[in-house]
This record gives structure tokens, C-alpha cells and sequence, in this order.
């Protein structure tokens, strides 16, 4: 029989553990930078699903399960994403070199890049055209933000990985 067991996240997205018993209760804060520690989503409740594990067979070496950005119950964005698109955002808003509209371009491009869509393709085009006109400290600021929620295809796009 498999087991689903939870994640265990700070509201940076810092995974503790992807395999933390249901019926644990989850306190404390991050090792890393001291924000709280969930493993349900704050807005539907549900857990966040993380590794899997049978009786049937013992897995070993595998790499645990990414952490995700959305709710798989409810869709909405987990904190960690949401607090990187609101600082990518913000960063975008420092730039001298763009105007307005080529900055809310360049802003509204980013919730594409972290899930794979349609428009994805649309936003990384966008990304590289605009962020590369924003300057040098933009654009790495933005990599540094971006770098852990993107998708893997955008990843693998933008940054050669």
C-alpha cells in the first residue's frame, strides 16, 4: 500500500521535509531564515502531498519531490511563489531604463514563467527583451528571484539550466 506523506515548507519556500507523517503536527521556523513552518495550505486547508512511499518496493537514491508552487486543490499560489512574483515585481519597478508599459509588460510576464502555459513561450520572449533592457543589476536580480520557482522549460531557456 503506498503512503502520501506531507511536505514541510517555510513561507520562503525552504523544504524541511517531504516526508513528514499526516498526523504530525508542524511547528517551529526555518533553520534557514527563520520564517514559519506549513504543511497545509493557507487557503484551502489541504496538505502539501509529498513523497510517496510503498510497502512494496524501498526506493532508494531518488531525488524528493520538488517544491511546488501552486495548491494542487485550490490553485492558488503557495507563499513562497507569491512573495517571489511580488518581489520580482517590485525589483522591475526600479528600473530606470524602462518605461512604464515595458515595465508592466516585463511584470506581467512573470506568472507565466513559473507555470507552464500557453502564453509561456509569449513571456520568456518577453523576459529576455525587456529584462536585458532593464540593466544588468535588474536582470540579475530577477534570475536571483526567479531561479527556484520558473519552470523547469523556462529553466532551462533563460538560464541554461
Amino acid at each position: 500500500m503506498d503512503t502520501v506523506h506531507k511536505m514541510v515548507i517555510c513561507l520562503n519556500g525552504h523544504m524541511i521535509t517531504d516526508n513528514e507523517d499526516i498526523d504530525a503536527i508542524t511547528t517551529g521556523f526555518c533553520p534557514k531564515c527563520g520564517e514559519k513552518l506549513i504543511s497545509k495550505c493557507p487557503i484551502c486547508k489541504n496538505y502539501i502531498p509529498g513523497e510517496t512511499t510503498s510497502d512494496d518496493f524501498v526506493f532508494v537514491g531518488f531525488p524528493s519531490e520538488p517544491v511546488p508552487n501552486y495548491c494542487a486543490h485550490c490553485g492558488n499560489a503557495y507563499p513562497w511563489t507569491k512573495r517571489a512574483i511580488d518581489s520580482a515585481k517590485e525589483l522591475i519597478n526600479f528600473s530606470k531604463k524602462l518605461n512604464d508599459k515595458e515595465k508592466q509588460q516585463l511584470a506581467e510576464s512573470i506568472p507565466d514563467l513559473i507555470s507552464d502555459t500557453p502564453r509561456t513561450k509569449i513571456a520568456i520572449v518577453k523576459f529576455k527583451l525587456l529584462s536585458k533592457k532593464a540593466g544588468s543589476t535588474i536582470a540579475s536580480g530577477l534570475h536571483d528571484i526567479l531561479v527556484d520557482v520558473v519552470s523547469e522549460t523556462v529553466k532551462k531557456t533563460l538560464f541554461g539550466y
